[in-house]
This record gives structure tokens, sequence and C-alpha cells, in this order.
């Protein structure tokens, strides 16, 4: 069989979409690590990311969405689809007394700041959470036992034929981090959060006190290549018990001594994968395997990943066929 022609992304220039051929994924991930792609397009706008979806679908072109790649590990084979960044680093936020509707493609911790900056209580515990709107609900991202689904009352969302509606939180079966959008593969255009009104001197107190602790146990992602908890937490079944903290568990197990080539546990917390000069994806993928065998060994426990892998890794199970698992 004749191998099949590669998409031709002229269609790009004409829409004057913002957009790179055979674009290095390294430079757009927070491990970065990573190989190539075809093309790689940044909308910032929800009106852009339905024009360039739209025209992705209209051409059976396959593509994927991603954010600022804070909680992605990609391939160093790369991959064979495009990549649609929807990424703003200028914030997208309307405010109407307590509601805050704002663009997927919003950094999550310039909402929180906002919120701050506006008096306005129920999300401060995100603050120095990396990451966008939309990939914080896709995996409901949280800490100190509260998550953005709490105060989520409803989002735009776009399929991927670039078809738009409104849901319920309830419609996106937010769970531990966790969503229905990981298994269907739509996306967060934009969110709507209601909060209530606070203190805007202790709230500001506050946030600036957790990422303070915050900067003491995590690496800033921008100056340190991970991807921040690799794992997540244990689940329990006791109704008195949160769910456990993991690196209580991986310290316990000493796995903070264990690396695979450029590949190491943080030195400050031992659920934090990080890349050195050198490291390799593969890399990476084999530490969290090592790690999760010796978690299997020392407690009977299973780790599961929080961190998104997406492309070909060797070991990948036969079963998995998705770009994103």
């Amino acid at each position: 069989m004749p191998n099949k022609m590669p998409p031709d992304f002229s269609f790009l220039n004409e829409m004057s979409a913002a957009w790179q051929p055979d674009a290095r994924l390294s430079e757009h991930t927070t491990f970065h690590l990573g190989g190539s792609c075809p093309a790689l397009i940044t909308c910032q706008t929800p009106n852009e990311l339905t024009r360039v979806v739209t025209q992705l679908h209209s051409r059976n072109i396959d593509y994927i969405v991603i954010g600022t790649g804070s909680n992605l590990l990609v391939s160093d084979e790369g991959l064979n689809c495009a990549v649609v960044r929807y990424v703003s680093e200028t914030p997208i936020i309307e405010c109407a007394e307590n509601t805050l509707t704002v663009s997927g493609s919003t950094l999550l911790d310039a909402v929180v700041d906002f919120a701050a900056q506006h008096a306005l209580t129920g999300l401060n515990f995100a603050s120095g959470i990396y990451g966008t709107v939309g990939g914080a609900i896709c995996g409901n991202a949280g800490a100190f036992g509260k998550k953005v689904g709490d105060v989520l009352t409803k989002a735009v969302i776009m399929d991927r034929s670039g078809e738009v509606s409104e849901v319920t939180p309830q419609a996106l079966n937010l769970r531990y981090r966790n969503s229905a959008l990981k298994e269907t593969g739509e996306i967060i255009v934009s969110a709507t959060f209601v909060l209530q009104p606070g203190n805007g001197e202790q709230l500001r107190k506050e946030r600036s006190d957790i990422l303070e602790k915050r900067k003491a146990m995590h690496p800033d992602p921008r100056e340190v290549a991970c991807a921040g908890s690799f794992f997540k937490n244990v689940k329990t079944t006791a109704a008195d018990v949160n769910n456990l903290s993991i690196a209580w568990f991986l310290e316990r197990a000493g796995t903070k001594a264990l690396s695979v080539g450029g590949a190491a546990v943080y030195e400050k917390h031992a659920n934090i994968i990080v890349a050195a000069p050198g490291c390799t994806a593969q890399n990476v993928y084999d530490l969290s395997q090592k790690i999760a065998m010796v978690l299997q060994e020392r407690f009977h426990m299973y780790a599961v990943r929080e961190v998104r892998l997406v492309g070909h890794f060797k070991g990948k199970p036969k079963n998995i066929t998705k770009i994103f698992w």
C-alpha cells in the first residue's frame, strides 16, 4: 500500500493562525522532553480554538489539545498528529459579582490571584498550581482536600468536530484527579466558577502563605523540569480518613534513592520526578515503573499515575492504543 500523504497545513496561513511546522514538543511541556509533531497550533481565545478545531476536523486531520504541558510526559518518538496548544498568558476573565467566567486557556493561578484581589473566596487552595483552567478541570486539580470541581457551576465544552455545548459539572463526572473528558477527548472552552465574598486582605495573606509552603516542597516547573506530583494519592474506604499522601509511602519505601539515566526523584518530595540535562522521556517512564514496582513489593500497593503519558514508550501495554494514556 502507498504511504499516506502527510497533511497539508497551508490552510492555517490563510486563517492567520499561529503555528509551527515540525515543532519540538520538548519546548512546550514542563518536563522539557518529547519528540516533534508535524504542526503545533497555538490558540489563545475560544474563537480561535473553535475555528482551528473545526478546520482540522473537516480535513480529517488527527490532532490532540494540550495546555501548558504541565501534567504530561511526551514520548521521545514524538507524535504523528497535530497538536493544538490552548494557552493564553493574558487572563481572559469576566467577573459579575461573585461569578467568574474564564477561558479554558487562562492559567489557573491567574484566576486564583484575580479572585483574591477581588476578595472572592473558594479558589485559594489552588494557589501555585501550574496549568490552564481547561487542564485543571480535566484532571479535577486540587490541594488541601479541595478541588476545582467544588466551585465549578457550568462549562462550555467542544467535541472533536468543533461543536460547542454548555454542560453541568455532573455531566463531566468529576472525581479525584479525573473526569469524563479524559475518555471523550472533549475540550473545556470556558468555565464558570461561583465563589463567595471574603476578606481580601486575609485571602491575599493566605495565598502568599500557600505559595511559600508550595515553594518549600515543590519545584517550580518553570525552573525545574518536572510535571508536579507523578502518582495519585492513595484512596481509602475509611469514612473518617481522607486520601492518604502517596509520598508518605514512597519515602518509607526508599524510592528517593532511585534514578534511571537523567531521571531522578526530587530531593524534597518523593512523589515528584525531575529530569536533568540529557534525560529522556523513556528515562522518566522507566523510573516511574521502577518506583511503582518498589511500592508494590514494599506495601502491596498499586501506584496510579497522575501524569498523563502521550505517545509510544517502550514497555507500553499492548492493549493501550490511545495517544493519551
